[in-house]
């Protein structure tokens, strides 16, 4: 019986509409029996503006090997994380992969992802590409071959070309006289740079770089003077920028590469401190280009297109939390840099089993990998802290300055391009919650505030399959520029405040907040409340995407299944009982239009008695949906309203027949029998269940 409800309703279509996503099950509340530290003071500075945030900060390399890479799954990972770099194809391979023919050395087989196969995933994903030239094996005509394909003959238009990979270093593939040479690379590199520019000048090619002026001594055969402090050095860096000069020649960027770690030797406590000198290494090697390019140096940005926690053998660290909460402090370090791009170390690499796994080393997964995916796509901690940076900041924002007062709570703060501010904040002590006192200067935020984090709790949910691996959300009061928050143990936080001046409904959690409380009449589901969230973040400060975005939510929470089973389905039922009344529009032009004749507080009470307890995505919704829909159409029929406008000594043949006009629906002859049919041989239509039923 509860298949034939509705035949009338069942012909405006409402069985074919999307469903919200809100399957997750509620995130897994922190802990509250950790020990608390003492509370730290955090001052936020916002007027005290550090620099801008380039979107090349949020990059990850992926690689040739990389079968499931021109996927959708891949796509939607990408999109997911908001990823907005990409280098290709993958590391010291680079200097062995001849691009025509997507093999390496003189090998005939060919690698999983070719070229093409990249750019059309890297299109899709809108975000900055590197590629790297093959020096170790290749040439300066085949590098400006693969320009030409690239950017002339398919217009791909990748900006950003790489002369070789850490090419310092006797692990890359080297067939040159002089292998490991800055000299030798210097002269390659003017020959790249000139063939590769003549092809499009527009693209910007990059030279690699390391600090320190006496790293990797490969041979003395060349030597450079520092003209600051008049002393010889034979290291990479200034050997080769040295001859980069006596050459003319000046490279659009330098490249660099970090892994803190040597395999075997790993800490987790040192790990998460390490990011602390990333300012030195930005002054170190922008020094060095000072020194040995003289004025011309000014021109030449700092990338960082490798980073990890270990250079080789990953362990267990790799893949547990210790390692994304160390991405996560990277990146806040970085963004007070000149750096201009961070590009983490990988997307899928594959699981080892036998390196680090010692019980010193915090985490449950006992294998490491380099990648944020496992070769299946399961997501590491790495992952989520990728797509909780989208919540901090996004190119277009700014960074601005804050402190903390106890080196196991970082804070990193951002003015977003939309007004409101952003606090990134991680505790870095396994086993001690950490509240703080949180001062803000030069910005009155809004009381309500959010939070989004990633910890223990969601960490540990991959493993049991209690609670939610995603992203853990939270709404907070806040009074005025002095808050509390307690930050639980190893866990990464952003903080977002918006301005008291600001409209509410700018702000995207709000905004996604308001559909479900307007649309569904609850409150959001954490999946779901991520999920759309999401969507409007990705877009950072781009206003025209913005838009587009928010009407996108706004539409799928009106094409929801919860919505059209809810509200629509109610508004669907008042015009198939009364038809339609007269109402006035503004839209393109003052007009009159048809509109159902249900009364706003008719409207919201009838809507949240039908989905009182329906969650789209949780077990037995269908059940609890079909059960309120039956109750409510019972309770519909009986209303004095609707018992004066169809007597019930009405035919049932007219009874049937007004309300498809009231519909606006002309039946099929089935349709209007089988809605008859429910009458059976009765020639009035005094039955109330059968009332329901059409």
């Amino acid at each position: 019986m509860g298949r034939q409800i509705f035949r009338i309703l069942v012909a405006f279509g409402l069985s074919c509409c999307l469903a919200l996503a809100s399957s997750a099950a509620a995130i897994a509340p922190h802990r509250s029996d950790y020990p608390a530290a003492a509370t730290a003071t955090i001052t936020v500075n916002a007027a005290n503006i550090m620099g801008p945030v380039d979107q090349r900060m949020f990059g990850i390399n992926t690689a040739i090997w990389d079968s499931a890479f021109n996927t959708d799954t891949t796509r939607s990972m990408f999109e997911e994380m908001g990823v907005q770099a990409l280098r290709f194809p993958g590391g010291s391979l680079s200097d062995e992969y001849h691009w025509s023919t997507n093999t390496s050395r003189n090998n005939t087989w060919t690698w999983a992802t070719s070229f093409d196969a990249f750019a059309s995933v890297a299109l899709t994903t809108r975000a900055q590409v590197y590629i790297t030239a093959n020096y170790g094996s290749g040439t300066a005509q085949e590098a400006a071959d693969w320009v030409r394909y690239s950017n002339i003959a398919k217009g791909y238009n990748f900006k950003y070309w790489e002369v070789g990979n850490e090419n310092y270093g006797s692990w890359e593939y080297d067939t040159h006289a002089a292998t490991w040479d800055p000299y030798t690379y210097a002269v390659s590199f003017r020959d790249y740079v000139t063939l590769m520019k003549a092809v499009d000048p527009s693209i910007k090619v990059g030279a690699v770089v390391t600090t320190g002026e006496d790293s990797y001594i490969n041979n003395t055969n060349h030597s450079a003077v520092n003209p600051r402090t008049g002393r010889t050095h034979n290291g990479w860096t200034p050997v080769m920028l040295a001859t980069l000069k006596s050459l003319g020649v000046t490279p659009d960027f330098a490249i660099y590469h970090r892994y803190e770690q040597a395999p075997g030797q790993e800490s987790d406590s040192l790990l998460l401190q390490s990011a602390k000198s990333w300012p030195n290494d930005a002054a170190n090697l922008r020094q060095q280009l000072t020194d040995y390019l003289g004025a011309a140096g000014s021109n030449v940005e700092l990338v960082v297109t490798e980073h990890n926690s270990v250079y080789s053998n990953p362990g267990k660290q790799t893949t547990n939390l210790v390692n994304g909460l160390f991405m996560a402090d990277s990146l806040g370090q970085i963004l007070k840099t000149e750096f201009k791009a961070l590009l983490w170390w990988d997307l899928r690499n594959g699981q080892e089993n036998n390196n680090n796994n010692s019980s010193s080393l915090y985490g449950w997964r006992l294998y490491g990998d380099y990648g944020i995916l496992s070769p299946q796509s399961v997501r590491y901690p790495s992952f989520y802290i990728i797509k909780l940076m989208r919540y901090f900041a996004r190119g277009g924002d700014t960074v601005v300055r804050a402190t903390s007062d106890n080196p196991l709570l970082a804070v990193y703060a951002a003015k977003r391009a939309n007004g409101s501010l952003t606090l990134l904040l991680i505790n870095k002590s396994p086993n001690q919650a950490q509240p703080a006192s949180i001062w803000i200067n030069d910005y009155v935020p809004d009381p309500q505030s959010g939070a989004t984090s990633y910890g223990i709790p969601q960490d540990d949910a991959a493993r049991t399959a209690n609670g939610s691996p995603d992203l853990a959300q939270t709404t907070f009061a806040t009074a005025g520029t002095l808050f509390d928050y307690s930050f639980a143990p190893y866990s990464a936080a952003v903080i977002s405040l918006i301005p008291t001046t600001r409209n509410r409904i700018d702000d995207a959690r709000i905004f996604v907040t308001q559909h479900y409380q307007d649309f569904l009449n609850r409150q959001p589901d954490t999946s779901g409340l991520v999920f759309w969230t999401n969507e409007i973040l990705f877009c950072g400060g781009d206003q025209q995407c913005i838009e587009i975005k928010r009407i996108n939510v706004s539409a799928a929470y009106f094409l929801s299944i919860e919505f059209q089973q809810t509200g629509y389905l109610v508004e669907r039922m008042y015009k198939a009982a009364y038809g339609d009344g007269s109402g006035a529009s503004t839209f393109n032009g003052a007009h009159q239009l048809p509109v159902p004749i249900v009364r706003f507080n008719e409207f919201v009470s009838d809507t949240q008695q039908i989905g009182q307890g329906v969650i789209v995505g949780q077990a037995g919704w269908e059940t609890v949906l079909e059960n309120n829909k039956q109750t409510f159409a019972a309770q519909f029929v009986q209303r004095a309203r609707f018992a004066s406008a169809f007597a019930t000594s009405m035919p049932p043949a007219q009874f049937v027949d007004a309300l498809f006009a009231n519909a606006g629906v002309t039946p099929t002859a089935t349709d209007r029998d089988a809605a008859i049919a429910e009458f059976g041989s009765a020639t009035d239509t005094s039955d109330l269940s059968a009332r329901a039923r059409v």
